[in-house]
């Protein structure tokens, strides 16, 4: 059984079910990119995969082969498993993403005193175009003349006074994954004291709020 998804001419091959004598089922998954491979891996490990069992995950480069045997009547459960592991493992990767952003914006300010106007300005001297794009989003990164990336990106900066002014870093956003990624069930977000983690909407909008609340009142002078 293969997984295919069309999109016009295009075809991606997601993986393959082999169903053997006695039940027995190996899957072999191949990605497109190592680090969501090794992504799936951590997520199968992790028991985030539904009737993982005493399965057990190894990848391989870009390939993934998961054995051993199962009921046929948990392959459907499986499936949809997998679905969910292939999600968490590109939502690991664009937190990866995120991580590198963060650290680059922290670096401009040490080295400007300012944070950067926007994250566009940081390419190509400080980071790659490439790391604007999430892969959860599934758009294919395009570029212009001067190499610069088209929107729209999947990441957004917001321009904060130099951290050691911040009263709580931890607190308040720096940059942040569009939630419409993720259906608006929830993002990733790097806080201007570095750390960088999975929120739910709610959270997001409630720290969202304290930020504009921040700079509303630096804006007038308090």
């Amino acid at each position: 059984m293969e997984f295919i998804k069309e999109e016009g001419a295009t075809k991606h091959f997601f993986g393959s079910v082999e169903l053997g004598k006695k039940a027995a089922l190996t899957i072999t998954i191949t990605f497109a990119r190592e680090k969501i491979a090794e992504g799936f891996q951590k997520a199968f490990e992790k028991k985030d995969f539904p009737f993982a069992g005493d399965l057990k995950a190894k990848s391989n480069g870009a390939t993934v082969t998961i054995t051993p045997a199962i009921k046929k009547d948990l392959l459907k459960g499986l499936i949809g498993g997998m679905i969910r592991a292939r999600q968490l493992a590109k939502r690991t990767v664009s937190m990866s993403n995120l991580r590198c952003i963060a650290m680059i914006v922290a670096l401009y300010e040490n080295e400007y005193d300012v944070s950067p106007p926007s994250l566009l300005s940081l390419v190509p001297e400080f980071m790659s175009g490439e790391m604007l794009f999430s892969p959860v989003s599934k758009r294919k990164p395009k570029f212009d003349e001067k190499g610069l990336p088209i929107g729209p990106l999947d990441y957004i900066l917001i321009f904060l006074p130099l951290t050691e002014t911040i009263p709580e870093p931890g607190k308040i956003i720096r940059v942040y994954e569009k939630p419409e990624n993720y259906k608006l069930k929830g993002t990733n977000v790097a806080y201007a004291d570095g750390h960088v983690k999975w929120v739910t909407m709610e959270k997001f909008k409630a720290d969202m709020q304290r930020t504009q609340e921040f700079l509303a009142k630096q804006a007038n002078g308090k």
